[in-house]
């Protein structure tokens, strides 16, 4: 009588099977890369074409190839699905102090977790009058720079993010009121006479 070796298979049907699957794959997988390639190479000729240039801006790029437009920024805060990451120069617990009074009693937001884990990062959970959730996440760099995160969900508002942001920096540094508008051109009166 014959013997077997150990893992060998009668008549070889998982070979057969995986190597025709692997081809299938293979087979498969290139025109629909090259695919996209190429239709992501006209999106982003078009995009510059449109635009009057001959290059294609960043944004258009980025927009062409599926990337999130709006995480490319020109200030200092980035904001993308739903999280707005800055750096601010402040002290790690006058910034966590300035977060506390801004969301909690400037904002009026109710705070369901607020818990520093003792290594430089602070965390708080809070949530709004009709129970969004809003996470604000402290990470302390150095002595005196602090980075910050508001998480509004990838379907959050923007402006919420960046109200709460700001309010926190206020808060942080009450001496420096937020800037005014630009005066009026002389001679231009700021509101329309009520007078028929």
């Amino acid at each position: 009588m014959q013997q077997r070796r150990r893992g060998a298979t009668d008549n070889g049907a998982e070979k057969f099977f995986s190597t025709r699957m692997n081809t299938t794959l293979r087979e498969w997988a290139r025109p629909v890369a090259a695919a996209a390639a190429a239709l992501a190479c006209c999106a982003i000729v078009v995009a510059g074409g449109v635009g009057g240039c001959a290059t294609a801006t960043v944004a258009a790029a980025g927009s062409a190839v599926g990337l999130a437009a709006s995480a490319i920024s020109t200030g200092g805060d980035i904001y993308r699905l739903g999280k707005l990451d800055a750096a601010d120069e402040a002290r790690y617990h006058e910034w966590i102090a300035a977060c506390r009074a801004a969301v909690a009693k400037q904002l009026n937001y109710r705070v369901e977790k607020d818990w520093d884990y003792g290594n430089g990062r602070w965390i708080c959970t809070v949530r709004d009058a009709r129970r969004t959730r809003v996470v604000i996440t402290v990470e302390r760099r150095t002595e005196t720079v602090c980075l910050t995160r508001v998480d509004v969900g990838v379907l959050g508002s923007e402006p919420t993010a960046r109200l709460i942001l700001a309010t926190i920096r206020q808060q942080a540094h009450p001496q420096s009121p937020p800037p005014l508008p630009p005066p009026p051109p002389s001679g231009a009166t700021p509101w329309p006479s009520a007078s028929p």
